[in-house]
């Protein structure tokens, strides 16, 4: 016997085996890589060259596509005259862009219809501290090219974050999208009503965030079962959407006028399981009628978020609010918890009186009431201990005059 028969053979060393992959399972794999981590595979072998120019997800975040000699509008003006595949899954940009590149944004929405995209995400912000000041106007895109909406029949999935978005605009995308099952518009200016109408809808999650603008919206969708409307102006839910309700899951909205939004009775909704609530400044002279209203329309909810979106407090505390007991919610989250605050205090009250199986409480608090608590408890472990130091528990049922039940997990943070 050889000392070469326990060497490893030259082909062995030699040996690619993800090479020798079909080219199908490669862009599965490539899909999961960011833009440039495919495009530098290319280095592998001649047969990586071309392979990033055929994955079935495209990812453009103009952070990560820095050059010192091009824009990164002209980058992904680039990438996308390179780009072969015939059909995109999903398609993401991410990039600052006002109406100066609106002619740009218009080619991405004709190559968007070229490759027949699944998932579909436009974010004209850039980052967070990048906001426009003109906004590029979604309508006037496509009136100058209408045949781009006949092309959007594979699209179900949709979200323009940093547009001037009308009612029209939004009814055509719906009545040209038959699969489209998502619907996002964030950080986005609404220009007239919204009417999202129709049994034939396939609409399953809708979310208006951040949305300016001073109009309504209508909404009844058959198959909804996720809704979210938080606005940073008058936006009204209008009352089309209680037709649907009743199938909702989970419930995300900014109440800003109670009697406008919830009329003389709300509908039941037997299905809600999450509930996120946030107070306008003009509901706090309705005290705790508006939450309470909510919390028994869902006799089945099981997690429950309630977020000020001010710093105003409530001046009356509604002490004769009905105290009916519910018997599945399990979870409290309370963001912006001021421990001074009377109506904070009662809302607490009241979900300690009325929910039974109560688990947990978590109460999001200011630096300053975090402080506050840390220096009457005496306790050093406010900030990271997960459970809330016995200290911290006995001063939170001093400002409740009311004992907590020993089961009931307390978080602060």
């Amino acid at each position: 016997m050889d000392d070469s028969d326990f060497l490893p053979k030259k082909s062995s060393r030699r040996c690619d085996r993800i090479s020798e992959l079909p080219d199908e399972i490669i862009l599965v794999i490539l899909s999961f890589l960011s833009l440039r981590e495919s495009v530098t595979t290319s280095v592998l072998s001649s047969r990586w060259s071309d392979l990033w120019k055929h994955t079935p997800n495209l990812n453009l975040d103009a952070k990560l596509l820095t050059n010192r000699y091009k824009k990164p509008i002209e980058i992904i003006n680039s990438v996308l005259q390179s780009h072969k595949a015939p059909s995109l899954k999903e398609f993401r940009i991410s990039v600052y862009a006002n109406y100066l590149e609106q002619r740009a944004v218009a080619k991405w929405l004709e190559f968007v219809v070229s490759r027949q995209v699944e998932r579909l995400e436009l974010n004209l912000l850039g980052t967070e501290l990048e906001v426009p000041i003109f906004k590029v106007s979604l309508l006037e895109l496509l009136r100058e090219r209408p045949q781009n909406l006949i092309g959007f029949k594979s699209l179900k999935s949709l979200c323009l974050k940093g547009f001037i978005v009308s009612g029209e605009v939004i009814d055509s995308f719906l009545r040209n999208c038959p699969l489209l099952k998502q619907l996002d518009i964030h950080s986005s200016t609404l220009t007239s009503d919204v009417v999202i109408c129709g049994t034939a809808l396939a609409l399953e999650e809708l979310d208006i965030y951040r949305c300016a603008g001073q109009c309504s919206i209508q909404v009844s969708a058959p198959n909804l079962t996720w809704l979210r409307v938080h606005s940073t102006s008058q936006i009204l839910l209008a009352c089309a959407v209680f037709s649907c309700i009743s199938r909702l899951k989970t419930l995300s909205l900014t109440i800003r006028r109670p009697k406008a939004f919830l009329g003389k009775a709300f509908p039941q909704m037997p299905m809600l399981k999450k509930l996120f609530v946030g107070y306008g400044r003009g509901a706090y002279k309705d005290g705790l009628l508006p939450v309470t209203a909510l919390i028994r329309a869902s006799p089945h909810l099981q997690e429950f978020m309630f977020r000020p979106t001010s710093k105003a407090r409530w001046r009356e505390v509604a002490t004769n609010v009905e105290r009916h007991p519910h018997w599945h919610l399990k979870v409290f989250k309370f963001g912006r918890f001021v421990e001074g605050a009377g109506g904070h205090l009662e809302l607490l009250k009241y979900i300690l009186d009325t929910c039974v199986a109560l688990e947990k409480i978590i109460l999001r608090c200011s630096s300053k009431s975090r402080f506050f608590l840390k220096k009457k408890s005496k306790s050093r472990f406010l900030y990271n201990q997960e459970a809330y130091p016995q200290a911290a528990r006995d001063l939170l049922e001093q400002l409740l005059d009311c004992k907590l039940p020993d089961n009931i997990q307390l978080y602060i943070v």
